[in-house]
């Protein structure tokens, strides 16, 4: 199977500390498709200009220093009413949320999809919060139009604040595939009236929430969730959704 992977350069990135600026699930397949070598060349994708040159209005990227970090509750990342916000994660989540697969049924990068990082990629903790001008308010309430809204924008920060660099390569991996089970899937759709419990929101919509031990996705993508699955380890192999389910 032949998957993506994003290779990253971070030149400077740490001058984006303390800046501010105006300006139930379906089955998952164990027959995974078998692994093949890497091409001797792997094939560099330039990342797709975006049809507009959207970027936010305001952008605040602090690192977070608290000693208390661990306590601070449930780290969040995603789309909001009027921009982005991340609290208390590493500036991979950002990363691997501006630049999505060109794989269908993902959602964003996977860590062992990313290659080329700093040590700190993963480490380090940071809040960011930005917001879209009001010119785009009306384009940014609609979800399709979001999802390629946000991308565009993060890019755009990554590459003006933290002069992030990254190239595409094409490689051929093992991967796991999420698909229904033979009688069908145990579950159903959400319920869009009922509030869904305090949790991590999802980039592209959700929570997951954690309890006993436990772990509850509320209101998600089988992309999203395939996506988050992903980054848990799994040897290293992707998860790449092929239920056809297109509901939350």
């Amino acid at each position: 199977m032949i998957g993506k992977i994003l290779a990253v350069w971070l030149v400077s990135a740490g001058m984006a500390v303390g800046q501010t600026a105006t300006t139930p699930v379906a089955a998952a397949s164990t027959g995974a498709a078998s692994t093949a070598a890497a091409p001797a060349a792997a094939t560099t994708i330039a990342p797709a200009a975006p049809t507009n040159a959207y970027s936010f209005d305001v952008v605040s990227i602090r690192q977070n220093v608290s000693p208390m970090q661990r306590d601070m509750g449930m780290p969040q990342f995603g789309p909001t009413a009027d921009g982005y916000r991340m609290t208390n994660m590493s500036i991979g989540m950002v990363i691997m949320t501006a630049y999505v697969p060109q794989t269908p049924g993902s959602a964003f990068y996977s860590e062992a999809q990313v290659k080329g990082a700093p040590d700190w990629f993963d480490r380090e903790r940071y809040d960011i919060e930005a917001r879209i001008s009001d010119e785009d308010r009306a384009e940014w309430q609609k979800p399709e139009s979001q999802k390629v809204m946000l991308q565009a924008m993060l890019q755009a920060m990554l590459a003006e604040r933290c002069k992030l660099t990254v190239h595409r390569e094409v490689k051929e991996v093992a991967v796991y595939s999420l698909v229904v089970a033979k009688d069908g899937p145990k579950f159903k759709e959400t319920d869009t009236t009922v509030d869904h419990p305090d949790g991590m929101k999802l980039p592209w919509g959700g929570v997951m929430a954690f309890s006993n031990g436990a772990m509850s996705f509320y209101g998600a993508t089988m992309a999203s969730f395939a996506s988050m699955m992903s980054s848990f380890g799994n040897g290293g192999r992707p998860i790449q959704d092929k239920t056809g389910l297109t509901g939350k």
